[in-house]
C-alpha cells in the first residue's frame, strides 16, 4: 500500500518519516491514509484491522480522528468513570471517618472506666475552732481532706455504731502471721484503726507518718492496727516488706469490718478510747502531727 506526501504528492518509502522531495514530516499522512487506523505511523507496516500495536516494530497504533480504536474508551465514558471513582473514594473516606468518631463517642464499658477520685469535700467550721466537719465522700473514692468529728461525752449505755460516742463494733481479724486479733481484747488501751489498701496512693503517702506515730507512741498505752481492705495476704505482706513497715497489719478480706465502720473512702483512721468508745474519725491522708494531737487527748 503506497502513501503519498500530502504536500508534494511524492510517493513515500514504507519506512520514511520525512518526504525525500520536500522534507516535510509524513507521519500524519500515514495516519490519514489508513481509514481503519491499522497502518503504523512509525514504519508504515499495514496491520490487521483493530490492532493496537504494530506487528513489525511494536509501536502503538494511532487511531484516525473520530474513529475510536476497538476496545478503547470514548471521552465521555472515561470522564464518567473518573467521576465515579472520585465519588467512591469520597464515600469510603467519609465512612471511615464516621466509624472512628462513633467508636470514640460510644459509652465506655464499666470494666474500662477510670478510677473515681472524689472531689475535695466542703469544709465548714464547727462550734469548736479545733474541730472540722465535712460533707460525705462518694463510695470507693480516695480523699485528701480531713474529717475530725467533734468528741462526744462517753455514755455507759452507748449503742454499737460507727459515729463518735458509739461503742466501737467488735471484730476478730487475722494478721499476716495468722494470729487472730480481737478488738475487745484490747480494752483498756487506746486503739487506732487505719483502713488502707496497697492500691490507694493517699494511703501510701500516709503510711510513713503512721509508722512514725506508732514508733513514738508504742508502749505508751496506744495500739495501732492497720486494716487492709479486701486484699490477699501476699499482696499486703509484700507491700509491708518492700516499705519496711513494722505496723500490725490485719486482713479485712471480705470488707465486713470496713462496712461496720461505714468506711466509704480510703484512708480512714478511727480513734477508740480505753472504754471502747469511738472518739474521733479522720478521713483522708493525715500527717504525723494529726495522729499525735488526737492521741494526746485520749491518754
Amino acid at each position: 500500500m503506497s502513501v503519498s506526501c500530502p504536500y508534494c504528492q511524492n510517493t513515500l518509502r514504507p519506512n520514511a518519516r520525512f518526504c525525500a522531495r520536500c522534507g516535510q514530516p509524513v507521519a500524519t499522512a500515514r495516519v490519514a491514509s489508513a481509514a481503519d487506523g491499522s497502518t503504523c505511523a512509525t514504519c508504515g507496516h499495514a496491520n490487521r484491522p483493530g490492532a493496537k500495536f504494530c506487528a513489525h516494530c511494536r509501536a502503538a497504533l494511532i487511531a484516525p480522528m473520530g474513529a475510536p480504536r476497538s476496545g478503547g474508551l470514548t471521552f465521555w465514558r472515561a470522564t464518567l468513570l473518573s467521576v465515579l471513582i472520585g465519588v467512591g473514594i469520597v464515600i469510603v473516606l467519609s465512612v471511615l471517618i464516621g466509624v472512628l468518631f462513633l467508636r470514640d463517642a460510644r459509652p465506655r464499658p464499666a470494666g474500662d472506666a477510670p478510677p473515681v477520685v472524689a472531689p475535695p469535700p466542703i469544709v465548714t467550721a464547727a462550734s469548736t475552732p479545733a474541730r472540722l466537719t465535712v460533707t460525705p465522700i462518694p463510695a470507693q473514692a480516695e480523699s485528701t481532706a480531713t474529717l475530725i468529728v467533734p468528741s462526744a461525752t462517753p455514755s455507759a449505755a452507748a449503742p454499737v455504731g460507727w459515729q463518735v460516742g458509739d461503742q466501737a463494733p467488735d471484730f476478730a481479724l487475722a494478721d499476716l502471721e495468722g494470729r487472730t486479733v480481737r478488738l475487745s481484747d484490747l480494752r483498756g488501751q487506746v486503739v487506732v484503726l487505719n483502713f488502707w489498701a496497697t492500691w490507694c496512693g493517699y494511703c501510701a503517702a500516709e503510711m510513713t507518718d503512721l509508722q512514725a506515730f506508732n514508733d513514738e507512741y508504742q508502749g505508751r498505752g496506744i495500739k495501732v492496727l492497720a486494716l487492709n481492705d479486701r486484699e490477699d495476704r501476699d499482696t499486703a505482706q509484700n507491700y509491708r516488706d518492700e516499705h519496711g513497715l513494722a505496723l500490725a497489719i490485719l486482713l479485712d478480706a471480705d470488707g465486713a469490718t470496713g462496712r461496720a465502720y461505714h468506711v466509704s473512702a480510703l484512708p480512714v483512721t478511727v480513734f477508740i478510747d480505753r472504754a471502747g468508745l469511738i472518739r474521733a474519725v479522720l478521713v483522708g491522708q493525715q500527717q504525723e502531727q494529726d495522729f499525735i494531737d488526737q492521741a494526746d487527748e485520749l491518754l
